[in-house]
């Protein structure tokens, strides 16, 4: 996961050996944390906790999905399911 200049970059260089796995509390600034996870090398949850401080650009293996203007797990969720 990577974050920076109001962009939120998700699995961007997943390693094969990782096929299957999750994240909690991944911090990034403003007081926020993610929860991820993935399956066969793909994001299955996306879980926001906090408030975005600005809108944020999210990239799923280097892919826009979506911007996200407050933190909302609804939201986060549909950029996941497409």
């Amino acid at each position: 996961m990577q974050y920076y200049d109001g962009k939120l970059k998700i699995l961007p260089a997943l390693p094969q050996a990782w096929p299957k796995g999750a994240i909690r509390g991944a911090r990034i600034p403003g007081n926020v944390s993610l929860d991820i996870a993935w399956e066969n090398g793909e994001l299955t949850a996306l879980v926001i906790h906090g408030t975005l401080a600005q809108a944020t650009v999210v990239y799923v293996k280097n892919k826009k999905v979506g911007t996200l203007k407050e933190a909302s797990i609804q939201e986060a969720l549909s950029l996941v399911q497409g």
